[in-house]
């Protein structure tokens, strides 16, 4: 499943660019929901748009939503405005659940899951300990709707392992540092078996992270 953040008419007006992200799974995918980014005006800054794809997949155990995203890197309010719409959607889905909607059998008004349990993922382009860390993981409502970041509850105090600088020391002049995170809600959190850093392969600026959910 593809998300465009960006769709715009190329420089020759006979092609189209595209950029944002996608999400390949092998479980049958329920619902897509594409969500576009907050980019508020930061003057003098090199910004672009953003978007995040929510999948919902079904497993073995039941529904489960993904989302998956790439914040912006330059702008830190944009960054931060970004990481309060993807809260505000998880709050919004918990929200209708506690208090749902009258439905239709059938139609664009017919009952759609999207359940509380989510993982969030992606390049978050913050680093750990940050402002927007931070907010990201700061007190919703009620516990079951908190979002957690993955490698704590698996790693405890253990320093992230780093995702990106490792090989590229061009564009991550700082060396190697975590920017890329899974978060998930508290029941996913007591299911986590384990979570890891590719470190060894350099197909990419970024290495791949892997989590096991039971």
């Amino acid at each position: 499943v593809f998300g465009a953040a960006v769709d715009a008419i190329g420089q020759d007006l006979d092609s189209r660019w595209q950029f944002g992200n996608v999400t390949l799974t092998r479980l049958p995918v329920l619902s897509v929901f594409h969500h576009p980014l907050p980019q508020p005006a930061d003057g003098g800054v090199r910004h672009m748009a953003r978007q995040a794809i929510e999948l919902t997949v079904a497993t073995g155990t039941g529904p489960l939503r993904i989302v998956n995203t790439h914040l912006e890197y330059h702008s830190l309010g944009q960054r931060l405005a970004q990481v309060e719409r993807l809260r505000s959607l998880h709050a919004e889905v918990c929200e209708n659940l506690l208090e749902p909607p009258k439905f239709d059998a059938g139609g664009p008004y017919q009952r759609i899951g999207r359940p509380e349990h989510c993982v969030m993922c992606g390049d978050f382009n913050m680093t750990v300990g940050s402002h927007e860390y931070q907010a990201m993981l700061a007190p919703f409502e009620t516990a079951e709707t908190q979002l957690y970041d993955a490698w704590r509850i698996v790693q405890g105090d253990t320093a992230h392992d780093p995702t990106c600088g490792i090989f590229d020391r061009e564009q991550w002049p700082d060396g190697p540092h975590c920017r890329d995170y899974f978060f998930v809600t508290a029941e996913l959190a007591r299911s986590l078996k384990e979570m890891t850093v590719d470190t060894q392969t350099n197909a990419s600026d970024h290495q791949p992270l892997m989590v096991h959910i039971d």
